[in-house]
């Protein structure tokens, strides 16, 4: 970037940092911006994989298919008191919400045979495993 044949009026005297006059492409030009112009072009890149890894995490996150069909999936299954089949929709899913249904259902399958608790601490004890799953 700082090469003398690059500009029209080069530095004769050179020195760390020469003072070249009228660069002659844009990549010479960026010479002309200093040391804050390599560092800005380097926090571009960086925004740049971020976004990118950002956008990458939150697509995974998201899962496989529509968030509002998987939700009436296993509603369906569970109206029908079929936790099992409410299940495996949350493996299909394959996302974050699928991952604390699961969590949640997976309990409340253990709630539904246990007779020692009474509905409302059945209840906390399924919001309880949700929360500590989702944090």
């Amino acid at each position: 970037m700082g090469n003398p044949d690059g500009f029209k009026v080069p530095d004769e005297a050179g020195g760390f940092w020469p003072h070249h006059v009228g660069p002659k492409g844009a990549f010479n030009a960026i010479y002309e911006g200093g040391i804050i112009v390599p560092l800005l072009i380097g926090m571009l890149l960086m925004v740049i994989v971020f976004a990118i890894e950002r956008f990458l995490t939150i697509s995974k996150a998201l899962g496989k298919g529509n968030i509002s069909n998987f939700i009436r999936k296993v509603q369906y299954h569970l109206a029908n008191k079929n936790v099992d089949a409410a299940i495996a929709e949350c493996d299909k899913q394959k996302g974050s919400v699928g991952n604390v249904m699961k969590a949640g259902l997976r309990r409340y399958k253990e709630m539904i045979t246990e007779s020692g608790l009474e509905t409302e601490q059945k209840v906390a004890a399924i919001q309880k495993s949700r929360r500590s799953y989702s944090s």
